[in-house]
């Protein structure tokens, strides 16, 4: 009943409002705890409350506690598979207000570059006044990256195909390569199996076909714009640049609907 309401609003444009509402109440709600975790911590820098609503959950715990346990996460994954380098040249692409790689200049090797890029201006400028040790770049919704070929070793992007339409996967899966250097390395989560519960019957029709299911009406990149993603369909979407090196498939958490996390390899 719930996909059936979101439905018809998304049909009468109404998301958007829907989405303001939900961002004041939650910010209301949560604004105790959110002012008394920036008096424990000052000195780290934390971006305005609708910075956080808009590409996390309305907690500044959670933006920090969870963007460092990620990075580490990231890392780990990533570490087997770049040749013990000492130094690394990484990108978070769609890189947000910096939930995650504020955290790198701490954990990857010494001598690393470490770039963060995101399309919302309003991010990019705030990370750069407040993220130290991190080179932050804008790009548009479409490629390309300001980066020359083969620049790169690593590259992830977390929860950004899940708010691209579909030619706009394909220009970013080429671009993403393009800038990756041979071998180069690509992490990025969907929205995979685990989610289809929240599709409508003919949404889950078109998923169990193998297409992307997409959900629109508001602009693209926006978080109420939602791609889903079958298993092969992002399959099809690799195969012409890189191998699959690891594949995990969402599962319930206590918070929710855990994304499938891919990690790639772009061929020599």
């Amino acid at each position: 009943m719930r996909q059936k309401i979101v439905n018809t609003l998304r049909g009468l444009g109404l998301v958007s409002l829907i989405d303001i509402i939900r961002f004041r109440y939650q910010s209301f709600k949560s604004s105790g705890k959110n002012t008394e975790f920036i008096k424990m911590h000052p000195n780290e820098a934390f971006p305005e409350p609708y910075m956080i609503y808009e590409t996390f959950r309305m907690s500044y715990e959670r933006y920090f506690n969870s963007g460092k346990e990620t990075a580490m996460e990231l890392w780990k994954e990533m570490q087997p598979y770049l040749d013990n380098k000492s130094a690394v040249k990484i990108l978070d692409w769609g890189c947000g207000p910096a939930r995650v790689v504020r955290h790198l200049p701490k954990i990857l090797p010494q001598g690393s570059e470490i770039f963060g890029s995101d399309y919302n201006e309003s991010y990019v400028k705030w990370c750069a006044a407040h993220i130290p040790g991190v080179i932050f770049k804008d790009n548009q919704l479409e490629p390309p990256l300001d980066f020359e070929a083969g620049f790169l070793d690593a590259v992830y992007a977390l929860s950004i195909f899940t708010h691209l339409a579909e030619p706009t996967h394909h220009q970013w899966m080429e671009e993403v390569m393009r800038v990756l250097k041979p071998g180069g390395l690509f992490y990025f989560t969907t929205h995979g199996a685990i989610t289809k519960e929240n599709l409508l019957p003919f949404e889950k029709e078109a998923f169990d076909g193998e297409k992307l299911v997409v959900r629109a009406n508001v602009k693209e990149g926006h978080r109420m714009f939602v791609a889903y993603h079958p298993e092969q369909f992002i399959r099809k979407l690799v195969a012409p640049y890189a191998e699959v090196l690891s594949f995990q498939p969402g599962t319930r958490q206590p918070w929710g609907l855990q994304q499938d996390a891919w990690l790639i390899r772009k061929k020599s």
